[in-house]
């Protein structure tokens, strides 16, 4: 294992080589033309998303996702949803919206709920490389930055999590926003349209979490990067996209009586955390506490002397400017969790700012040429697609474990006809949420409509047991 220290530093240096290295040329404007290789890219990038995540889909649900299956189910009053804070002091209506209306299809199998995860994954990748293409990345380049990202190794908290939904869902709509303000940009005609829907769009990713705060500041600096930054009619829409957010921020500052859901913030570490460890863990995007063979220290090996070649690479100062500046204002929300750590607990909060960290290695790809540049890519995806693989391992261990907990307790329940009580339950295993909320839920689901008394009276008491992973009776 290489220290987070010592990758970060690895890193910050690459990226400062790359600035210092940087032409200054303009780049591609070029306009963009669906055709047929746009469907095949498009169609390939679907396949590796199911296949990386497909296998999946059997897991059982974690931690909060009883909790939200528990909501979902509950009758909906549509007079309060837009008007009530969330139990984490959040104001996600959309979010939650789409919870109830998946319960809908879905019920409690956890399968259904995980393909419709994928499928959000799916779109989000399929928005990314039409945003790629937009800003003038060749097919290649916009389709390497697509698939780095339906592979990216911190995707599993968000992607196969139910309660990730709220960052796919956030993500769908910022980059919707995004791909619709470049149109409006491009348009010759319709301009206007295109920009009333990339307002909607970026409202509805307000609703959904607060990562999309961040598209106001993300399109004034796209315009800053773009031949549009001397163009009156961009940063009238620029205006239009912050006066929108301030005024959401507004409301929503008075229905949480304050910012919400955020604990307190420690500047330095917050600091540290955006301009430092964030860094690291998007390059280098591996679960640490899970066992590793030599495998993984081979690709490390040969992935970081292809970053050392991207490094090197004469690529485009603007475009890897807005690439690099798109990661750190759409991780500026969740500043307080990014101090993520070698188990990559919260990773989820950098699922939109990867969507800029894909885009920045495709930047730096630009300026290598042809066959060093089809060999990085290659590397590249490789290690990406090894480390998601590595990653999910852990998360497919935890569902194991808190299925069969919670399937031990209710047996135990309906069989003795009380409630099970358990201690020392962990609130995660090796990164993953497991038992840090839900369990009470998650037993009930199991019971079904089995009676319980109102305690156990000895009869249905656990422990955790760490060596094992698993419940142990109490005599």
């Amino acid at each position: 294992m290489i220290s987070l220290n010592t990758e970060a530093w690895f890193v910050l240096a690459g990226i400062l080589i790359a600035f210092v290295r940087a032409t200054r040329a303009p780049g591609s404007s070029k306009a963009w033309n669906v055709n047929r290789l746009d469907a095949l890219a498009l169609t390939v990038l679907a396949l590796i998303t199911v296949s990386l995540f497909g296998w999946m889909a059997r897991s059982y649900f974690l931690a909060d996702d009883f909790i939200l299956l528990v909501q979902a189910h509950a009758p909906l009053s549509w007079g309060s949803i837009f008007a009530t804070r969330g139990g984490d002091g959040s104001f996600r209506p959309l979010g939650y919206l789409s919870y109830v209306a998946s319960a809908k299809w879905a019920g409690t199998d956890p399968a259904a709920w995980h393909w419709l995860g994928f499928g959000l994954h799916i779109a989000n990748t399929i928005l990314l490389y039409a945003a790629a293409a937009l800003l003038g990345y060749s097919r290649f380049l916009a389709w390497l930055a697509a698939a780095l990202f339906a592979m990216h190794g911190t995707h599993p908290e968000a992607v196969v999590w139910m309660a990730g939904r709220f960052d796919l869902l956030s993500t769908s709509f910022f980059l919707a926003a995004l791909v619709c303000f470049l149109e409006s940009l491009k348009a010759d005609s319709g301009r206007k349209t295109w920009l009333v829907v990339a307002v909607i769009a970026m409202t509805a990713g307000l609703l959904s979490k607060e990562s999309a705060y961040s598209f106001a500041l993300v399109a004034a600096l796209l315009v800053m990067c773009s031949g549009a930054a001397r163009r009156r009619e961009a940063w009238v829409a620029v205006l239009i996209f912050v006066a929108v957010t301030a005024a959401l921020f507004i409301y929503r500052w008075n229905l949480l009586g304050g910012i919400g859901g955020y604990p307190q913030m420690n500047l330095l570490l917050s600091l540290k955390g955006l301009l430092f460890r964030m860094w690291a863990i998007l390059f280098f995007p591996v679960n640490w506490t899970l066992p590793a063979g030599r495998w993984v220290e081979l690709l490390l090996a040969a992935y970081s002397i292809a970053l050392v070649r991207l490094f090197f690479a004469r690529a485009q100062l603007l475009r890897i400017a807005f690439a690099a500046g798109f990661v750190i204002l759409t991780a500026a929300p969740a500043v307080s969790q990014l101090l993520i750590g070698t188990d990559l607990e919260k990773a989820r909060v950098l699922y939109l700012p990867s969507a800029g960290f894909c885009l920045l290695l495709a930047a730096l790809g630009a300026g290598l040429r042809l066959p060093s540049r089809a060999a990085v890519a290659a590397i590249l995806l490789v290690f990406h697609g090894a480390m998601l693989e590595h990653n999910l391992q852990g998360w497919q261990r935890a569902s194991e474990v808190v299925e069969s907990a919670c399937s031990q307790a209710a047996k135990c329940g309906l069989a003795s006809g009380a409630r099970p009580l358990v201690t020392g339950l962990p609130r995660t295993l090796r990164g993953v949420y497991t038992f840090a909320n839900g369990f009470p839920e998650c037993v009930a689901m199991q019971m079904g409509d089995g009676a319980v008394r109102a305690s156990s009276n000895g009869a249905c008491k656990f422990t955790w047991d760490a060596a094992s992973a698993s419940l142990k009776a109490v005599q």
